[in-house]
């Protein structure tokens, strides 16, 4: 199965300002956008406050998760388990 996929333009990347009031706040606006059908949540940060968001509204990938056990985000059997969202864990620093 073959898909196009587009990025739309820097408009549509949010930055968070290094807190996480500033990014949950820029989770709300993308999250909120009709223009944006999946979300890339791109920081460790974003990645966490993705994972205790109990109603997404569109699929949102967080592929920094560092430790799912010790962040107290539900991981079983390889998934989440909650509807929506998807990420994986590791260890960024080895």
């Amino acid at each position: 199965m073959r898909c196009q996929v587009f990025f739309l333009s820097l408009s549509k990347v949010f930055l968070g300002d290094w807190t996480l009031d500033g990014v949950s706040k820029a989770l709300d606006e993308v999250l909120s956008d009709d223009e944006i059908d999946i979300v890339l949540a791109m920081g460790v940060a974003s990645s966490f406050l993705v994972s205790q968001r109990s109603d997404l509204p569109k699929p949102v990938i967080a592929p920094f998760v560092l430790d799912a056990e010790m962040q107290g985000i539900p991981f079983n059997n390889g998934v989440s388990g909650v509807k929506l969202p998807a990420y994986k864990t590791g260890h960024l620093l080895k």
